[in-house]
């Protein structure tokens, strides 16, 4: 289903959306999605759909030193809205020990109706690294994630 949200609604889910996974509010980021949601992750090709595997990857990214935004700095972001979707490019510094590491990624967020149905995220190097150990082999093995 198409969406007949404007951009400036279509951007507040979305920072509504990511204000609450960052606060840890489960119900409240769910509440911002349609009701078959899922997830893609590039460039591991990482598929995950409904609830239960999206509440799972928010619990084992978030912790990730890479997702900490208390220790951001340098923060970029630059945001497009077209047609049902929303892209953030994002680049910013962050802690990891005694340490600063630079990362980079882009979000594509889809609506449908007035609920966002997917967020596909590019990656780079650095943070794959943090993925890719979050969403290990125990996470890759859920129902209802796939690689693609």
């Amino acid at each position: 289903m198409p969406t007949n949200l404007t951009a400036d609604q279509m951007l507040a889910i979305v920072a509504e959306h990511s204000a609450r996974e960052r606060d840890r509010d489960w119900p409240g980021a769910l509440r911002t999605l349609v009701a078959d949601p899922y997830y893609e992750h590039y460039p591991n090709r990482l598929r995950f759909t409904g609830v239960e595997p999206i509440v799972e990857a928010w619990k084992r990214l978030l912790p990730q030193p890479c997702f900490d935004a208390a220790t951001y700095q340098d923060f970029h972001r630059v945001e497009f809205v077209n047609g049902d979707a929303v892209l953030h490019i994002t680049d910013w510094t962050f802690a990891d020990g005694d340490s600063r590491k630079a990362a980079k990624l882009v979000a594509v967020y889809t609506f449908s109706g007035d609920l966002m149905a997917s967020e596909k995220v590019w990656f780079d190097a650095t943070l794959l690294s943090y993925v890719d150990k979050a969403l290990d082999a125990d996470f890759r093995a859920m129902s209802g994630v796939a690689l693609f």
